[in-house]
């Protein structure tokens, strides 16, 4: 593969993931306008499936059903990790959960790819904890702090956001 096509990878994996991680923190931040939220994230995680597909080809990585499920839950999980990570301030709470679940389904998911033989056991006590940690979640009440997401704050402040 020459520079041009690792670089054009390379930006499809980023951005791809910077598009995810926003959709998934502004989906719980913002409010409103959930579409875009959902086309956003999916734009992102056909970018990160390809480049990771494209990356795959080129080391040389077994590609089934079971790889693609993989890089797909890694893209959604880093993301919720990113963002979360960008807007703690924002929203403690809705962010502290997605660095948790983000973490524990990234973890889960990357072992999946690069350590195939991950055992069967431990896969359904990770994927169990995050479950776990979901239903949790939506029980929790939403205490957000004030941010430059607040509906309060001028036009001219949100239209400079991001």
């Amino acid at each position: 593969m020459n520079t041009s096509e690792t670089f054009v990878t390379y930006l499809g994996k980023f951005l791809g993931l910077a598009l995810i991680a926003g959709a998934v923190v502004h989906f719980g931040t913002i409010g409103g306008g959930y579409l875009r939220y959902v086309v956003t994230a999916v734009a992102g995680l056909t970018m990160m499936v390809i480049a990771n597909v494209a990356e795959g080809r080129r080391s040389g990585l077994k590609m089934n059903a079971s790889f693609f499920a993989a890089v797909t839950i890694l893209s959604v999980a880093t993301g919720f990790l990113s963002g979360g990570i960008q807007h703690y301030i924002d929203n403690p709470r809705y962010a502290g959960w997605l660095l948790v679940v983000g973490l524990t389904i990234a973890f889960s998911a990357y072992h999946r790819v690069k350590l195939s033989r991950q055992s069967a056991v431990a896969r359904l006590v990770i994927y169990g904890l995050a479950v776990l940690l979901v239903v949790v979640t939506l029980t929790l009440p939403d205490k957000a702090a004030p941010s430059h997401h607040s509906p309060a704050k001028s036009v001219e402040v949100q239209e400079g956001h991001h």
